[in-house]
């Protein structure tokens, strides 16, 4: 699929290589070079060049040709395989925009729904989450640090399930959240690591998330990490200790069908392009809807 492209950016190095040769070979030809032999020097490397920037042209539109074919043809391939389903999306940091976007457009393709988005206040705020848990026994959350494993998993329960809990505690949870947190057939996590973040609140957060996805998991609910081709760095490796599967370039069509397959089935492997995938796409891609 990727063929072409490191076909053409063999050509720009070859075509550089022969521009930098036909400049050296003029600026500081041997002066015992005879007129002539240099001159056919020069025009084989400029027919070279001409050659060599025809030929990427050509590569360029037929990739081109190739990004709408797939962008094209990707609605029929996922087409009905979300049907109906609801998906929750869950953000931790600042994942770029395009992610959000690129998830929303495939689910919607496929004819799911995402019903609600949600960026995960970090780090979290334990006091700020006992005073909305008033009435609970999470209420005791700022002072027993082990209330927040099970708190976490109530959490991931009730993003699946929905239920009261959830929505009380949302505006301490979460920095912002849209949409409805009624329920979720699946959820998709999408993260980028916060450098200033010490050990101590990287160890709560993943512990926290950790809960959660336990939680959600107890009812096979499908859970997959996303990110782009050109994150870094990659969240391939973060989402695999979680034990759950991750598509890593979610803005490529080939990238949004994995999601949409990982989401079909009980998939846990890495999808994409980059060397930590196992693979471009689900074993589901294979099967019926």
């Amino acid at each position: 699929m990727f063929d072409f492209r490191y076909h053409a950016l063999s050509l720009a190095a070859v075509l550089l290589s022969l521009c930098i040769g036909l400049l050296l070979g003029v600026a500081i030809g041997d002066q015992g070079l005879a007129s002539g032999a240099r001159d056919d020097l020069r025009d084989d490397l400029r027919s070279e060049v001409v050659e060599a920037r025809d030929e990427t042209r050509d590569l360029r539109d037929q990739l081109e040709r190739r990004d709408d074919f797939e962008e094209e043809t990707l609605p029929l391939l996922v087409g009905g395989r979300l049907e109906s389903r609801r998906v929750a999306m869950v953000l931790l940091g600042e994942p770029d925009s395009d992610t959000f976007e690129n998830v929303r457009d495939v689910i919607t393709q496929a004819g799911g729904d995402v019903t609600s988005v949600s960026r995960l206040r970090l780090p979290i705020d334990a006091e700020r989450l006992a005073a909305d848990a008033a009435g609970t026994r999470y209420t005791e959350l700022a002072t027993q640090p082990d209330l927040l494993e099970p708190f976490g998993r109530r959490i991931g329960e009730q993003i699946v399930n929905g239920g009261r809990f959830v929505r009380q505690v949302r505006g301490s949870l979460f920095t912002s959240s849209s949409g409805s947190l009624g329920g979720a057939e699946a959820i998709v996590f999408a993260r980028e690591a916060d450098a200033d973040a010490d050990a101590d609140e990287i160890e709560r957060t993943n512990a926290f998330v950790d809960a959660m996805i336990a939680g959600a998991r107890q009812y096979e609910t499908p859970i997959v990490g996303v990110e782009l081709t050109d994150n870094d760095p990659s969240q391939v490796d973060w989402y695999e200790d979680r034990g759950i599967a991750s598509v890593d370039s979610v803005d490529l069509p080939s990238g949004r069908a994995a999601l949409v397959f990982a989401l079909v089935g009980a998939a846990d492997g890495a999808y994409g392009i980059k060397s930590s995938s196992d693979a471009l796409l689900p074993e589901a891609v294979t099967r019926q809807p």
